[in-house]
């Protein structure tokens, strides 16, 4: 999709206007702002595919796997950064054993994780907790999340996105996964 081009189909209802495929600039008339709105909807040729984010990965690699040698061994590749984009690999079926929210304002959301083959996890979400609650109260059901965030038994399943790190903590380091997508 070309932002560019699209406007470009539009241009007799605009001002001005400038960019390229993947951002533009725009400025039009306060009367032809609903005339913009419908055809350049009407031009879009969008599907419904279209509008879910692509999440790339790098490998899928269990998230046991991650170890500080490992850790530390991706030290070789920093600095990350827009041009050098941290790897992020990916691991599913695993099983919420724990949630719980931590941090100074309450928004960072802790799991307790265990792998099929019952290899725990420790996991860090920085996300919107309650987006990641309504997603698995939409899936399980809210009585089921509620265990989880009590630490009991539930049904909860999870497949993530992921970069390990070494978290340090009063002087014990420990590996952790951020999770940057879930499903």
């Amino acid at each position: 999709y070309s932002m560019y081009e699209e406007l470009c189909k539009c241009r007799e209802l605009l001002e001005k206007f400038g960019g390229h495929p993947m951002a533009a600039g725009l400025s039009l008339p306060e009367e032809n702002v609903d005339k913009f709105r419908e055809k350049i909807n009407a031009c879009a040729n969008l599907t419904e595919d279209d509008l879910i984010p692509k999440i790339k990965i790098d490998i899928p690699m269990p998230a046991a796997y991650a170890d500080a040698g490992l850790i530390r061994e991706f030290a070789v590749l920093e600095p990350f950064g827009k041009a050098n984009i941290k790897p992020q690999f990916a691991d599913k079926n695993l099983s919420i054993t724990k949630a719980f929210v931590v941090g100074k304002n309450q928004n960072v959301l802790r799991l307790n994780l265990v792998t099929a083959a019952g290899e725990a996890v420790s996991a860090v979400y920085f996300g919107d907790i309650e987006a990641f609650k309504a997603y698995y109260a939409e899936k399980y059901g809210s009585a089921e999340v509620e265990k989880a965030f009590r630490g009991q038994i539930n049904k909860l399943r999870i497949m993530i996105v992921y970069y390990p790190e070494i978290n340090e903590y009063n002087g014990v380091e420990s590996v952790q996964v951020i999770i940057r997508n879930y499903q």
